[in-house]
C-alpha cells in the first residue's frame, strides 16, 4: 500500500465518530452472530403457499445459500416473536377477567383429541412445536382457545401499518398456513388476530377451514412434491417473483 493510500485510510478511520462506529459495529454483531439454523427436511406452513421448488429443495436437503446477514430483518423477526408472547399472555388472562375464552394447552388437547400422525415435538414458552409424521409436516401453532364449548386455532400476525390499513381479511398465504394447522390439529375454526406494529391497533377474522381447502392447499400439494421426489424431477420454478425475495435456494435454483 502506498503512503498516499495509507494516509487516506488513516484519515478515513479518524473521521468515524464514536457513535457511528458503535452503530456500524452493533449492526455487524447482529449480522455475524444471529443464529442461522439449517432447515429440517420437513414441510413448513410458511412455504406451503409459495414456490413448490422451494418445498422440494427443503425436503430433499438441498444446500442453502450462505446467510446474507441482515440486522433489520433479524430485528423484525425478534419484535414479532416478542409481541406474540405479549398477546398470547393476555389471551391466557381473558378467563381471569370474566370472559368465556379459555387458553388450551396444545399437548393436553391432542391427548384428548388425537389426530393421526400428529405429535408434540417440543414446547418452548407459549409456543408448541408439532409434527405430523404422515405428511412430514412441521408446524408451530400460536395456540388453541375454547369458547362456549367450541375450539379455535389462534393465529397471530403483526404487520406494517400500511398493510393493516388496507386489509379486509386474512391474506392468502396466511390462509394456507392456517389450513396446515387445521390439518395437523383437527380443528376447523381459525381466529386470526392482526396487529399493526406502529399503533398496536387490532383486527380479527374468523375462517372455517374446509376439507377441500385441506386437500387443495396442503395434502394435494405435499403429494405433488412427493411425486417429484419419487421421480427425481425438480418442480417448475414459481412465476411469482415475490417468492424469490427471501428464498434461501437461489443458487441451486439457478442451476435448473
Amino acid at each position: 500500500m502506498g503512503i498516499g493510500n495509507l494516509a487516506k485510510l488513516i484519515n478515513s478511520n479518524m473521521a468515524i465518530t464514536p457513535e457511528k462506529k458503535f452503530l456500524r459495529e452493533f449492526n455487524k454483531t447482529i449480522e455475524e452472530l444471529d443464529e442461522n439454523r439449517a432447515p429440517s427436511k420437513t414441510y413448513a406452513p410458511s412455504s406451503m403457499g409459495g414456490c413448490m421448488r422451494l418445498m422440494y429443495f427443503k425436503v430433499t436437503g438441498a444446500e442453502c445459500d450462505p446467510p446474507s446477514g441482515d440486522s433489520i430483518l433479524a430485528g423484525i423477526c425478534e419484535s414479532g416473536t416478542d409481541r406474540h408472547v405479549r398477546l398470547q399472555t393476555w389471551v391466557t388472562r381473558m378467563k381471569e377477567a370474566g370472559y368465556d375464552w379459555e387458553w388450551i394447552d396444545v399437548g393436553e388437547y391432542l391427548k384428548e383429541h388425537p389426530v393421526k400422525g400428529t405429535y408434540i415435538s417440543n414446547k418452548s414458552g407459549m409456543e408448541t412445536h408439532c409434527k405430523n409424521k404422515i405428511l412430514n409436516l412441521s408446524f408451530m401453532t400460536d395456540g388453541i382457545i375454547k369458547y362456549e364449548g367450541d375450539y379455535y386455532i389462534l393465529e397471530i400476525k403483526t404487520e406494517s401499518v400500511y398493510k393493516y390499513q388496507s386489509q379486509t381479511g386474512p391474506f392468502p398465504e396466511h390462509l394456507v398456513q392456517a389450513t396446515c394447522y387445521s390439518t395437523g390439529l383437527g380443528i376447523d375454526k381459525v381466529i386470526f388476530l392482526y396487529e399493526d406494529r406502529n399503533l398496536c391497533n387490532k383486527k380479527c377474522y374468523l375462517v372455517d377451514i374446509t376439507d377441500e381447502m385441506k386437500q387443495d392447499l396442503v395434502v394435494g400439494k405435499i403429494q405433488t412434491v412427493e411425486q417429484f421426489k419419487k421421480d427425481g424431477i425438480t418442480p417448475p420454478k414459481s412465476t411469482n417473483l415475490k417468492d424469490c425475495t427471501y428464498c434461501s435456494y437461489k443458487k441451486i435454483c439457478g442451476m435448473y
